[in-house]
């Protein structure tokens, strides 16, 4: 707060200090300035005045914060203060003369404490009220008494007018920025979504502060996967790469992987952009062999915990585990021969076409007529552990399909066994499942 004296106090001369200076922390600073740099909260600060001449016999120093100091010939003209709170604070110098008749002199400014994650604080404008009271010398002590005590009497008359002059600055502060997950709280006041705050306030010196902030509200990844049918597991043919389909409603992927314990660890690629029906390509072409796996697609959040969304899936039998024979017989190959790696069955169930062909449930399956071009067939198959799994199916296509040209006479390929083997039979030759002639 600057105070300003308007007149002479009954004659009593004032004390010149034309060239008096006051710094702080070095940098000089004029009367009534205001210091627009900051400085820190518990920072040391020194104030010094110089060139106060020969009548100064001591200074009075009023830091604004409630708290004052002297210092004199003997002590020095310096002294040192710090402040435990944000503000702008009115510096007052008072300076008194060993001569009585000499009246003291005010020396002022106003500069500002601020934290250290303060990003910006700017003083605006002077901001500043005048009051004027007309009053009896009876009921000036009363007046100054209640708080006028930096009043200056007009005159030494009958009636007494005071003047009351109350200074300060208008600031702005830009703190923040703020953020946090799904709301944040700023001074009292929940927001959902970012936005650009300013507050107005009233500082200590009754002007207006203008404070500023960006408060950033982040969301918790919300995303799931959608399941193809209820009881079902996704799948994919051996050696062919998966697709899945996901819904993402909010947050930021910060990465993701896709995980098959023991199998498979691979980073994979997922859109940011919020969807409804999202798909995700898996490298389930790099899993080795056929069989039924329990997988996950783990998603990093970038604020949040991870996602670890659970996936089953099915990689089915190659299409070529079994082979058309003769047109009309289809033949799974045994462990060691064809597409089979190593596979044991104890079980079979041919599919034509989509569906279940009755008593199919052998290694071979006689259809009894040629296939058709475009005719689609598959196998569920049984390992000896207990895991059932179909195979890729598969489609006839005009190069499958030979000419077995026969005699009119010549009957059509038939199934029978052979030493406890089955066989075909084809006009005059007989053939093992897997196209070897035997007789």
């Amino acid at each position: 707060m600057r105070r300003f004296f308007l007149s002479l106090l009954c004659g009593l001369p004032l004390l010149g200090l034309h060239a008096t200076t006051i710094t702080l922390n070095g940098t000089l600073i004029n009367a009534g300035d205001t210091y627009v740099q900051p400085f820190c909260v518990d920072q040391d600060l020194v104030f010094e005045a110089s060139d106060l001449g020969d009548c100064v016999e001591r200074i009075e120093w009023n830091f604004g914060d409630g708290t004052t100091a002297t210092s004199t010939t003997a002590t020095g003209w310096a002294v040192t203060h710090s402040y435990t709170v944000t503000n702008w604070y009115p510096l007052e110098a008072r300076f008194y003369c060993a001569d009585p008749t000499q009246y003291e002199e005010i020396y002022s400014f106003t500069f500002r404490v601020i934290r250290p994650d303060t990003v910006v604080a700017e003083a605006q404008k002077e901001c500043f009220t005048v009051d004027y009271y007309a009053a009896h010398k009876a009921e000036c002590d009363e007046l100054i008494a209640n708080g006028k005590s930096w009043s200056e009497q007009e005159n030494c008359w009958e009636t007494v007018y005071t003047y009351h002059m109350f200074y300060g600055v208008e600031t702005a502060e830009q703190i923040g920025p703020f953020a946090g997950v799904d709301s944040v709280t700023v001074f009292g006041k929940t927001y959902y979504t970012d936005a650009d705050v300013e507050d107005t306030l009233v500082n200590e010196q009754g002007c207006n502060h203008y404070r500023r902030y960006h408060v950033t509200v982040t969301s918790c990844l919300d995303m799931s996967l959608y399941y193809p049918y209820e009881a079902e597991p996704y799948f994919a043919c051996f050696g062919e790469d998966m697709e899945v389909n996901y819904e993402k409603k909010r947050g930021t992927i910060h990465g993701a992987r896709f995980k098959v314990p023991g199998t498979l660890n691979v980073p994979i690629t997922i859109s940011n952009e919020d969807v409804t029906m999202g798909t995700i390509t898996l490298p389930t072409s790099q899993i080795k062999r056929p069989g039924r796996y329990h997988g996950f697609v783990a998603v990093a959040d970038e604020y949040c915990d991870s996602l670890f969304l659970p996936l089953d899936f099915d990689i089915y039998y190659p299409e070529n585990i079994f082979k058309l024979k003769f047109n009309d017989v289809l033949a799974v190959y045994q462990k060691g021969h064809g597409g089979n790696t190593g596979y044991e069955f104890t079980a079979y169930q041919w599919y034509v076409n989509g569906s279940a062909v009755e008593g199919a449930t052998e290694s071979v399956y006689y259809h009894g007529k040629s296939f058709s071009v475009g005719d689609e067939v598959w196998i569920v198959l049984t390992t000896p552990d207990g895991m059932t799994l179909r195979s890729c199916p598969k489609t006839i296509k005009e190069e499958d399909l030979r000419d077995y040209t026969a005699k009119p006479t010549q009957a059509t390929a038939r199934k029978m066994i052979l030493n406890d083997r089955i066989v075909i039979q084809k006009g005059e030759h007989t053939f093992d499942i897997y196209g070897q002639r035997v007789r």
